[in-house]
This record gives C-alpha cells, sequence and structure tokens, in this order.
C-alpha cells in the first residue's frame, strides 16, 4: 500500500499535476511539528524527575485501578484546557509503572478521553475560536459554561460505565 501511494506520489509530481512547492510547504510543517514532539518529551522528562514526582506516583499507586483511570481522565482534562496534548507529557511519568496491557490500554483510553473532551470549553482551541468568529454576538460566558456542562457530562458518563464494568477474574468468582 505504501509503494502505491509513493508511485501515486512520484507520477504526479512528475507529470506536473502537483507542484513541488506543496511538497515543500509539507515538509516545513512536519520540521515544526517534528521539534514540538522534542519539546514534549523534554516536558516528560522534566516532570518524571522532579522531586514531587515520586510522592505522585505514590498516590497514583494507592488507588484501585477504577479511581486511577478516573483520575488520568480528570487530570488529563483539566491539563488539556491549557496545554492540549502537553497533558500527556505531564501526566504520564507521575503513573506508576502498569505491567497488564489492557489497563494500560483503558488508561491512554481515559488520557485520550481526558483530553479530547478539553476542546468543548477551552479558551486555546481552534473550536472555540470558530464560535467565536462565526456568532459574534454570543456572550463568552453560555460558550465556556455550555462547553463545560458538556465535558462534565462526557466525564460522567465515563467514570459511570467504567464504574458499572466489572474484571474479568471478578466475574469468574461470581459465577463458580
Amino acid at each position: 500500500i505504501l509503494g502505491s501511494v509513493l508511485i501515486t506520489l512520484c507520477v504526479l509530481l512528475h507529470r506536473g499535476e502537483m507542484p513541488f512547492a506543496v511538497v515543500a510547504r509539507g515538509l516545513e510543517f512536519a520540521v515544526a511539528f517534528a521539534a514540538f514532539l522534542a519539546v514534549l518529551q523534554f516536558v516528560r522528562a522534566t516532570v518524571e524527575f522532579l522531586p514531587g514526582a515520586t510522592a505522585s506516583r505514590g498516590l497514583f499507586a494507592g488507588m484501585d485501578l477504577l479511581r486511577r483511570r478516573v483520575a488520568i481522565l480528570v487530570s488529563c482534562h483539566l491539563l488539556s484546557v491549557v496545554l492540549s496534548i502537553g497533558a500527556f507529557a505531564i501526566i504520564r511519568p507521575l503513573l506508576p509503572p502498569e505491567e497488564d496491557p489492557e489497563e494500560r490500554r483503558r488508561q491512554a483510553t481515559n488520557a485520550l478521553r481526558g483530553v479530547c473532551t478539553g476542546i468543548y470549553w477551552s479558551p486555546f482551541t481552534v473550536g472555540i475560536g470558530f464560535i467565536f468568529f462565526s456568532f459574534p454576538q454570543l456572550p463568552a460566558w453560555q460558550v465556556f459554561s455550555t462547553g463545560m456542562v458538556v465535558a462534565i457530562a462526557i466525564i460522567g458518563a465515563s467514570a459511570l460505565a467504567q464504574g458499572g464494568r466489572r474484571s474479568p477474574a471478578r466475574s469468574e468468582e461470581h459465577t463458580s
């Protein structure tokens, strides 16, 4: 599949149907994005070695799995309002190591859900800017409060849905 995509791009570039300037701009954007990823790694490394990181890991480790997932969800949500995907770089080093791949997946899903719900009311997102541009007559308090209510509803529904799930080990205990 990758080979066919590359061949198609080469043919389009060769025929002149796709100007080289477009490719150059795309590569320039990719370089800027790559620099941003390095900054995220720097933030993560900095947080990992902060004096309070050990205490935070201890707090997360002291929680049961459900509470830890909800704490990840809420923490990522609150940080994403200002930092967007920088929330991942801050929260991950504060979590204790997790051996179970299924639990790591659930924690990652909660982190993503937390970051994604921040866009509903964060003043730093393109979506909110678009709302204010398209509907300048809307008062800011209505936009932010509506977005916050939607985000809280999603986070609450997620916490309730996860609280109702039973782990496979628990299910087996009750059926035997």
